[in-house]
């Protein structure tokens, strides 16, 4: 067996991915970095007091390894205060592995100073 035995029925490494905002007169853009996951292993969720949760878990395991990996992260960030909340949206882009938040803004939202 040597080294394609695993002593633990699973190695789980959490992690952060990368993200950025970008913005224009329409909405905001979470871009998130995510190389090698799938459409079904993102989560997205949004609440109503405006956060936004990014969440996944990817298992994979090695040819002849009797070893699974999981890797996983969750995120939760702010929404800017001109989000429509209920509009928020995400998409993999599987060739560019970045998946892609879109918070359109509210029509006529004024910024309170």
């Amino acid at each position: 067996m040597g080294d394609d035995y695993c002593n633990a029925p699973d190695i789980v490494h959490d992690f952060v991915p990368s993200s950025r905002w970008t913005e224009d007169s329409n909405g905001h853009y979470l871009l998130v970095d995510l190389p090698d996951f799938k459409k079904e292993e993102v989560k997205l969720q949004v609440d109503p007091s405006g956060h936004v949760t990014i969440s996944g878990e990817q298992l994979t395991s090695e040819v002849g390894s009797y070893c699974t990996y999981i890797f996983r992260f969750h995120q939760t960030l702010t929404l800017p205060p001109d989000s429509d909340i209920n509009r928020v949206s995400g998409n993999l882009d599987l060739e560019r592995g970045i998946y892609y938040v879109t918070v359109p803004k509210e029509p006529n939202h004024q910024l309170v100073i």
